[in-house]
């Protein structure tokens, strides 16, 4: 198997080859992630470099470039399927990216850093039958293990990218979210007190 770093490599060179723009890093660890969990990077079945486990157009027996494997439905129910047979983990790789980009809203939602999102648009669109949240799941997952790997910030999850800022740039925490608002309150009213105390020694 690939390691993540070598993986990056190919697919940065996977978006060239289909002519897209430069990938934003959400779309890295989200395209990385389905390749990481659906074939291993290419390793999966006995190592022909699909990445997407993309299936032939046809059932068994298999034609040549097509690989015989069981698979499971929704209901997981074991079938007997055909994958595509891919000379290089470069071509296996654009072929997984054709895959996932024509489909409606994926590419949307890729930039955006939504793994459920991206989960549903391709669950939609016929890529699996598993549940939308239940891939999403392992989207984000695979995109956290990725980023720790390469040492980036996370920008795909399951509720969309985190902090549009540079990762040199402390978030508040929640604990200064909570009290900051809270001593502008005090302080609020502690205003307000003194200016109906003087309001009263006025009148």
């Amino acid at each position: 198997m690939l390691s993540d770093a070598e993986a990056r490599s190919v697919l940065l060179q996977a978006f060239e080859a289909r002519g897209l723009p430069p990938p934003q890093l959400s779309e890295l660890q989200g395209v990385g992630a389905i390749g990481r969990l659906e074939g291993g990077y290419g390793s999966a079945l006995g190592g022909i470099n699909n990445w997407g486990m993309v299936q032939c157009k046809t059932r068994p027996p298999c034609p040549p470039g097509c690989a015989e494997t069981t698979d499971k439905n929704a209901a997981g129910v074991a079938y007997q399927g055909c994958f595509r047979v891919y000379d290089s983990p470069l071509e296996g790789a654009t072929d997984m990216l054709r895959e996932i980009y024509r489909r409606p809203g994926t590419p949307e939602a890729m930039r955006a850093g939504d793994a459920l999102a991206v989960a549903a648009t391709m669950r939609a669109a016929g890529y699996f039958e598993a549940s939308a949240a239940y891939y999403a799941k392992g989207i984000a997952s695979n995109a956290s293990h990725i980023a720790k790997v390469l040492g980036e910030p996370l920008k795909m999850t399951l509720k969309g990218a985190t902090s549009p800022t540079s990762p040199a740039t402390p978030r508040p925490s929640s604990s200064t979210s909570i009290v900051l608002p809270g001593l502008l309150a005090f302080g609020f009213l502690l205003l307000r007190f003194g200016n109906l105390k003087n309001h009263a020694l006025r009148t």
